[in-house]
């Protein structure tokens, strides 16, 4: 996918791609500059500034980064891997992320770019969900997209999986923001998952090409989830999960806050519990306490018992799963059924213990 950038755009990449300086003060040292495609030649002239902001080391790393050569083959790589950047001063820039501490320089982006100004909802969530976990997280995945959101997460194990694979089973939109280089596909066995996100929403991360997803990098990456959402629900979180700092972002930048209150034995729900003690109002039991916030009108809701299974589709999908494990779209193509019915169906019976669901959205009895 090919992008025509602007002499400005380019000096964002370029700084962006200079190691050893932090975002906070990039954006420090460009505010010298009397425009932001200047930095090439007037930082010279401001090295005592440059100096008192980052230090003599960061004036050595300009003189060696800032060239335009270099920024030339820089979007050429990102050219050829698919990869379009989204800087700071780029109309497909979110404002919403300029008023995160510190805003990325660049937005490294694979997919659809334009759900980064989407209403978007970030669900997130354990790594290591119970089935209740499981189980709110689909169903709140499925009304919001339903009401028309983007879904927001962070493409790890557990609930960011199963946000993800819900939004793309209804042929809804999602975001992954990851803690690498957009190239990078972490946790390795959401390969599948990461290809249909290119397709059909978006892949986005603040590191560029080449970084590989590190343990510091993960907190950081929270505050960009939060930073594209216009809220953040948690469905599922043990006292330590990382699901919280998330949370504390969403709040601290004066985002919507849900919590999903969760058994009160149980470790995976003492994170959102101890949560919902601190924070009145958080406390979400279905989409409409989240619809009503946003001033949009409430849905029915449909509980279980409401739900008429067809109980010839039912012994297609049960006979179809003695056979061994199928993935969700073996199963789609099988029945022929659309993708919400299928997904209903197979909801209830995973309640009700006719089948099971495994990791990569793959179904057995």
């Amino acid at each position: 996918m090919y992008k025509e950038y602007t002499l400005t755009e380019k000096a964002y990449i370029c700084l962006d791609c200079i190691e050893g300086i932090s975002a906070r003060r990039k954006h420090k040292i460009m505010a010298l500059m009397s425009s932001a495609e200047a930095i090439f030649t007037e930082y010279k002239g401001k090295r005592a500034e440059i100096e008192a902001i980052a230090g003599a080391e960061a004036f050595t790393k300009l003189e060696a980064g800032l060239d335009m050569d270099l920024t030339e083959r820089s979007v050429n790589e990102l050219d050829k891997l698919g990869i379009i950047a989204v800087t700071y001063i780029s109309d497909e820039y979110p404002d919403t992320m300029k008023e995160i501490e510190p805003p990325p320089l660049v937005l490294y982006c694979k997919g659809d770019v334009g759900l980064l100004k989407s209403k978007g909802i970030a669900i997130v969530g354990t790594r290591s969900c119970s089935r209740y976990g499981r189980d709110v997280t689909e169903k709140f995945a499925t009304d919001l997209v339903k009401a028309g959101f983007t879904i927001i997460s962070g493409m790890a194990r557990g609930v960011d999986g199963i946000a993800h694979t819900t939004a793309l089973n209804l042929s809804g939109k999602t975001i992954a923001v990851l803690a690498s280089g957009v190239e990078h596909v972490y946790p390795p066995e959401h390969l599948d998952m990461y290809k249909k996100i290119e397709e059909m929403g978006l892949i986005v991360s603040e590191y560029k090409v080449g970084v590989p997803p590190n343990g510091y990098q993960f907190p950081e990456r929270n505050r960009i989830i939060s930073g594209l959402s216009q809220g953040v629900i948690v469905t599922e979180a043990g006292e330590k999960s990382g699901a919280l700092i998330t949370l504390n972002y969403a709040n601290e930048q004066g985002k919507r806050v849900y919590v999903v209150p969760g058994n009160i034995t149980s470790n995976l729900s003492k994170g959102c519990n101890k949560w919902l003690k601190e924070c009145q109002g958080a406390l979400v039991t279905d989409v409409n306490d989240i619809l009503i916030d946003f001033e949009m009108p409430a849905v029915e809701q449909m509980g279980i018992e409401d739900i008429e299974l067809d109980f010839t589709e039912e012994k297609i999908v049960l006979e179809l799963t003695k056979c061994g494990e199928l993935h969700f779209d073996e199963i789609l193509a099988l029945t022929g059924l659309d993708v919400p019915s299928l997904s209903a169906l197979l909801t209830r019976m995973e309640i009700c213990g006719l089948v099971k669901r495994l990791n990569g959205n793959i179904f057995t009895i």
